[in-house]
Parts: C-alpha cells; structure tokens; sequence
C-alpha cells in the first residue's frame, strides 16, 4: 500500500495550490492548457477573457465589443438549464478584456494517472481499478464534483456542453455576443493578430451551419479553416454541496461559476 501525506484527486489548475501527489481521473489537461492546431499554429482550444492578465500568462488587449442582435442572455447562455450565470456573459462587463494565449502552472506535482474505484473515507483510502491503493491523511478534491458524486452513489448536478469552434476568418469587430435565437454562437472573441475566432455556442452543434450563418449575415468573413470540439461543463446547474468534510477546490469541483482568474487563484 503507498502511503501519501496529501493527495490531491484531479489534475485542474486549483491542484496548483496544494503541494502533494495528484491523482488524475480525468486523464487530460485541464481545459485552459488544451491547445487545437488552425492555420499551423497551436492556439487555446477554449476562448479565455480576462480583465487581468495572470502572472507569467501571455495576454492580447480587446477592445470593440459589439452586441450582434439583443436578447434574453440568460435564456440564449442556459437554453433549459437553471444555470449559475455562465463565465462569457462576465465578459460583458469587462472594461479592458484581455485574450489569454497561453497560460503557466503554478507547480508541477507528481501525477498518477489511473480510475477510482473507491474512496473509504473511515480509513483515509482510495481504491484504483487495478487493485492499488493509496492511503492519505490530507484529501484535496479538484476533479468535478459530478466525478465524486458518482462513487458516492449520489443524484448529480446537471451541466450543460458547449460547441467551441476555433476559425481561421476575419471579423470587424474584438468581442461579440449574439443573444438572438436564429444562431446557436453566443459569443465570438477575434484576434486579429492571429487572423483566428473563437465561437462559443451552447450546447452541441453542427460547426460549418453556425459558421455559414455567421458568414450569411456578415458577422464574419474570409473563412480559410476550422477546428472545432465540445466543452463539457460550460454551464453548471445552481445546487448546494452538502455532506462533504474534505476540501473541494477549483470550478467544477466546488460546482461554482468562476472565472479564469478566480480558477487560479490560491485564496
């Protein structure tokens, strides 16, 4: 049996905080470190808008910030879910927004990548599939909460997905929300340093019907390429965490909206 003063169960940024061994689940970079290729360039594979450029971060100023067509934001950002108030609409408030392309860990602790199959919490261990097993004195959870929630045999959190297309294009405007119903995207971020968008639509959706309907009410133009994919946990469903007597830390493992900054922060 190995035996750790403090485990750390999941690989996101908040894990930065703690020192001890991580335990990754989820067994992919947390999402602000994922990186597409467009165009023949590595690029974030999600939009990230700060007001702040982090410490050691690599930022690009944004200034034209533009509402395509008006709606109810919450209705167009949540669709169905009763939703906590989505990271992109903190963006509308922002008075000098920041892209962020790339982004530092904190610290690099040892990583086990493997599958939980237990957590006993009377005896501080937790059980891989594969029969190893790790006995703590200090647990500190940083994976999703829908993760823990599950080996614990309890009802979850809904959340909603998100499609984020990353385009080679061209667009007038630095930031844009679009609120309307006829189009999925509900906010596009432009670099025109890079030539690059990032469209983010709720929910799941056909990439190249968004792209043409941007293109048809001349939003954007000049597409070349695009990549795209889907974001789980965009959008979380307001709940309370009960019955929890260990420390939770990060976004999707207090199950509580927060930005790229808050996400970081050691505090």
């Amino acid at each position: 049996m190995e035996r750790v003063k403090r485990l750390i169960v999941g690989n996101a940024l908040s894990s930065d905080c703690f020192e001890g061994k991580v335990l990754d689940p989820v067994g992919a970079p947390p999402y602000p470190l994922r990186t597409v290729e467009v165009g023949g360039r590595e690029v974030p594979a999600i939009p990230m808008v700060v007001e702040d450029c982090p410490e050691g971060a690599e930022c690009l100023d944004l200034e034209r910030l533009v509402v395509l067509k008006d709606g109810d934001e919450i209705e167009k950002a949540c669709r169905s879910l009763r939703c906590q108030r989505p990271w992109p609409l903190r963006w509308l408030s922002f008075k000098r927004p920041k892209l962020v392309l790339k982004i530092k860990r904190k610290r690099r602790n040892p990583i086990i990548n493997a599958s939980i199959k237990k957590i006993d919490f009377d005896e501080n261990k937790v059980i891989l599939r594969g029969g190893r097993t790790i006995e703590y004195e200090d647990l500190v959870w940083t994976a999703p909460y829908d993760y823990l929630r599950r080996l614990l045999g309890m009802e979850g959190p809904k959340a909603l997905e998100a499609t984020v297309i990353i385009a080679k294009a061209k667009a007038e405007f630095d930031m844009a929300f679009h609120f309307g119903k006829a189009n999925p995207a509900l906010a596009i971020v432009n670099s025109k340093d890079l030539g690059l968008l990032w469209i983010l639509a709720p929910g799941t959706h056909d990439s190249l019907s968004t792209i043409k309907h941007l293109v048809r009410k001349g939003y954007i133009e000049g597409i070349e390429s695009f990549v795209s994919h889907v974001v789980k946990y965009y959008a979380l469903e307001e709940i309370e965490i009960k019955n929890v007597n260990f420390k939770l830390k990060g976004r999707t493992a207090e199950w509580k909206e927060m930005g790229l900054n808050e996400v970081i922060s050691c505090a």
